[in-house]
């Protein structure tokens, strides 16, 4: 039996808290610098180029994305943090003119009629050609859901505000569960599974890639990640692997890398990439799918490539 002993304080990973001045002197320093801080381009922003900057500045690994999501946690709005940094939120905007209170009004209630996902981790990432056709059909523009997103925020002082002028209850919306039936979800997972993605649930549960986002519009008509539909399926059956069943797929069919990991490989590969000095923090290894960590493991393990 192997045993690593590893300095965890190295390896642990602060559990980051934003707090007011911490958002402040963040948004400041991107300033210095000449980042775009107009929310559109902030909350994108995963920039390695971002990532250095406010990591060495604030002295630990972070985001203009996740600066953003501080700035709403704290302020509940990008504007009221700017005004807070002394940036004026006016001078920093380059939103197009045409968004109106009433332009968005009607494009919220459009999607919501059409069955559009109107969460907010929803919207903001449905890059769908059926929201994007929607979008066009009452703006005449080429617009993606981030962007009614944005306007809604930016006018109303919050998207719960602009569902809420729009004459739909934000915390309806926020049940993610309400167009889900055991149904649906299992119909999903055949489709999934039928195309040859990865339905275990380590994967799965993190899957929002673009490829399953369209096998699922396809099949079940939502715009929805595959991660969504892990935690659907979690609540509706308990378990993955009981729905897999009941969808007449057995568990041992559902393609895993760990039938080939033993003990002592694990021990191996650990120590290849200490050795290396490769993060071992749990978000980090969960994170990282470089080609340098895939040859160390590799390497050590003694495995062919490809």
């Amino acid at each position: 039996m192997v045993v690593i002993v590893l300095d965890a304080k190295k390896h642990t990973r602060a559990r980051l808290i934003w707090i007011k001045p911490i958002v402040v002197k963040g948004i400041k320093v991107l300033k210095k610098h000449r980042v775009k801080l107009n929310s559109t381009s902030i909350q994108t922003n995963n920039s390695p180029e971002g990532i250095n900057i406010l990591s060495q500045e604030l002295g630990f690994s972070t985001s203009p994305r996740k600066l953003f999501a501080g700035a709403l946690g704290r302020y509940g709005s990008w504007d009221l943090a700017l005004k807070r940094a002394g940036v004026g939120p006016a001078k920093i905007k380059k939103h197009e003119a045409y968004w109106t209170k009433e332009l968005v009004l009607t494009v919220i209630q459009k999607l919501y009629s059409s069955g559009v996902p109107l969460h907010s981790n929803g919207i903001s990432k449905d890059n769908s050609e059926r929201t994007k056709l929607l979008l066009k059909e009452v703006t005449g523009r080429d617009l993606r859901g981030l962007k009614i997103f944005s306007a809604g925020s930016r006018l109303f002082g919050g998207w719960h505000i602009a569902l809420q002028e729009a004459g739909i209850n934000p915390d309806f919306i926020r049940r993610d569960d309400e167009f889900w039936s055991r149904e649906l979800i299992l119909k999903a997972l055949k489709a999934l599974f039928k195309a040859q993605i990865p339905v275990h649930s380590y994967r799965l549960a993190r899957d929002r890639t673009d490829k399953t986002r369209k096998i699922l519009e396809q099949n079940i008509h939502i715009s929805v990640t595959g991660a969504a539909l892990y935690t659907a399926t979690y609540k509706e059956f308990g378990s993955i692997y009981k729905a897999l069943n009941i969808a007449g797929i057995r568990a041992s069919r559902v393609r895993t890398d760990t039938r080939f990991w033993t003990k002592k490989d694990i021990s191996k590969a650990i120590r290849a990439l200490h050795k290396s000095k490769i993060p071992l923090a749990v978000v980090k290894v969960e994170r990282d799918r470089s080609s340098e960590t895939t040859a160390i493991i590799y390497r050590a393990m003694k495995l062919a490539m490809g």
